[in-house]
């Protein structure tokens, strides 16, 4: 397992948008699936139940409301390893190795990270990102300046801005950091040792040197080739997995600082550079193409031809949807209904496209206007 996070804030891209970026390298017969939550209002008392990295059970209480959440699920795990809120709040996880173990009770990441494994957090939304990473029950936090990438090694160092009470104290009585009044390097003193770590790294100092090469021109076509020369050149993290390549799933999502304007993601599947993303409207449901891999997993969208012209017309639709949809203030199933039809639609991307994007324009963005009167503040 591992990944790759990428965030360009508004300053950074050519639309003046947040843009979220994820790979997930899936190993061992690893099972990705793509899922949406609606948002519901819970019962007082109502609590969730999971199982513990470190075994036994937890609980917490439920929040009274929750939002509509897509995200992307390993096998097994009760969490998602990236997602995507209606808020516009996008969050991807990664792990590290940490000299502090799991806690003995609660969440560590998603529930397949190991007891020994620390967590990496990712958090952006249409204004700002933040970078958490997490050891245990300790953790340090930075804000993220324009751009930022990330993968599986620890990389806040002495340029915290917070840090959990009672870490520096816990690591200089272990003997990791001196007793010299100096700042504490989170990484520095409570990283472990792991071969992987160098892959990381390399992974980590490409996609940095490529952000800030396109800083104030990034795009989703920019974080889409970026992600994608990342797995072709993605090296083995073992050498027993030398020559083997992982499986792969890429998560992109666009964040608004406008409430009402309409969250959008990208899922890919596949060999990367050759991917289709197909788009993910959060206010309708998946289209077949994609809930028919929630069994087995997600897999690779059909081969089609001229694929760069049809993700042309896709990306084109939606962005088109986006700029007339606005959410309402009372009642969201007109828009529902008309995010659903519009990605049925592309994902028929598979009848005659000229067709499609007639069927697009006409009916899906004319629906829209007349049965929601979309109104542009």
């Amino acid at each position: 397992m591992g990944c790759d996070m990428v965030v360009a804030l508004g300053p950074a891209t050519v639309n003046g948008q947040v843009l979220f970026g994820m790979n997930r390298y899936a190993h061992h017969g690893e099972k990705i699936h793509l899922r949406r939550l609606e948002g519901r209002i819970h019962a007082p008392g109502e609590t969730v139940t999971g199982e513990a990295v470190t075994g036994g059970s937890w609980s917490i209480p439920e929040a009274r409301q929750t939002l509509t959440v897509l995200g992307c699920q390993p096998t097994g795990a009760w969490g998602f390893t990236c997602g995507l809120n209606e808020s516009h709040v996008a969050v991807g996880v990664a792990s590290w190795k940490s000299k502090l173990p799991a806690a003995a009770a609660g969440l560590s990441g998603i529930e397949d990270a190991s007891a020994t494994n620390g967590a990496i957090f990712l958090i952006a939304d249409g204004r700002e990102a933040l970078l958490v990473e997490a050891a245990g029950t300790h953790w340090g936090m930075l804000d993220a300046h324009q751009v930022r990438a990330v993968s599986d090694v620890a990389l806040i160092r002495q340029d915290w801005q917070r840090l959990a009470p009672g870490l520096g104290e816990l690591a200089i009585s272990r003997g990791w950091w001196p007793d010299g009044g100096s700042k504490l390097d989170f990484a520095g003193s409570l990283s472990r040792y792991d071969p992987s770590q160098a892959w990381a790294l390399k992974r980590w100092g490409r996609a940095t040197l490529l952000l800030e090469q396109q800083n104030g021109h990034i795009d989703y076509e920019v974080l889409r080739r970026l992600l994608a020369e990342h797995y072709e050149s993605a090296a083995p993290y073992t050498p027993a997995m030398r020559g083997k390549r992982p499986g792969l799933v890429t998560f992109l999502a666009a964040l608004s600082p406008e409430a009402n304007a309409l969250p959008v993601a990208w899922c890919g599947v596949g060999t990367a550079a050759k991917s289709l993303y197909f788009p993910v409207l959060i206010d309708g449901e998946l289209p077949e193409i994609l809930r028919a891999h929630n069994g087995p997993g997600l897999a690779p969208l059909p081969a089609i031809d001229n694929s760069e012209s049809l993700q042309a017309r896709w990306d084109g639709a939606i962005e088109d949807f986006v700029a007339t949809a606005r959410r309402q203030r009372h009642g969201h199933e007109p828009l529902h209904r008309q995010a659903t039809q519009l990605m049925h639609l592309l994902a028929a991307g598979l009848v005659p496209m000229d067709q499609l994007a007639g069927m697009v324009r006409q009916d899906t963005l004319r629906a829209a206007a007349d049965e929601l009167a979309f109104v542009s503040e």
